[in-house]
């Protein structure tokens, strides 16, 4: 009693998306590593091709094994990993184009960021439905919230100036969206304080002793 059974179809639809998601993540694991490359030796433009076509990759994942049978994936461990997949490396594409004024992402910053809320408002949402607050997983998602209001919070900062003193080769930055994601942070990370302070309380104690 309580369980439910799959069909053929379901079953051979879950099968399939987990072949896949391997996939997306065995890609994203080899553009992020080159992407960390690129961030750490300041080498602009590369790997950017390639964490594109990750970035691609998993958001055709999404949109067709996870957005399109919701009541059937949900809950299933992929999504969850697929989605947590996608916001890391949509801040590393989001690091490259702020550290360093490397191409606009594809969409521009403000599409891509707010992309990456959406997923990451859904792993939340799981992880609070499944964990305590105070688990180190959902401390895992809010240092994510962290990071993408800051890189946000800059790229509004960088716009204007791009925009009046940029070199042809770097472009301007699309800011739609981008303001909204940055609310939206502020605000998950004032209603998740109290999470925040445990966790910077338990740093501190640690870097003392």
């Amino acid at each position: 009693a309580g369980v439910t059974k799959l069909d053929d179809a379901d079953r051979s639809f879950l099968e399939a998306a987990a072949q896949e998601f391997d996939a997306v993540m065995a890609a994203s694991d080899a553009a992020l590593c080159a992407a960390s490359q690129a961030l750490s030796a300041r080498q602009r433009f590369t790997g950017e091709s390639q964490l594109e076509e990750s970035l691609v990759m998993a958001g055709s994942f999404l949109a067709r094994r996870v957005e399109a049978a919701p009541a059937l994936v949900g809950s299933h461990h992929f999504a969850y990993y697929a989605r947590g997949n996608f916001v890391k490396q949509a801040l590393s594409r989001l690091a490259m184009r702020l550290r360093l004024l490397g191409r606009e992402p594809r969409g521009g910053c403000g599409h891509l960021a707010s992309r990456a809320c959406k997923h990451l408002e859904a792993c939340l949402d799981v992880a609070l439905l499944t964990l305590p607050r105070f688990h180190v997983e959902v401390f895992s998602l809010l240092s994510d919230v962290k990071d993408l209001g800051e890189v946000v919070e800059n790229l509004l900062g960088l716009a204007p100036d791009l925009e009046a003193n940029g070199r042809p080769d770097e472009g301007t930055i699309s800011e739609e969206g981008l303001e909204e994601v940055s609310q939206w942070c502020s605000k998950k990370l004032r209603d998740f304080s109290d999470v925040l302070t445990v966790y910077n309380d338990r740093d501190d104690r640690l870097e003392g002793d």
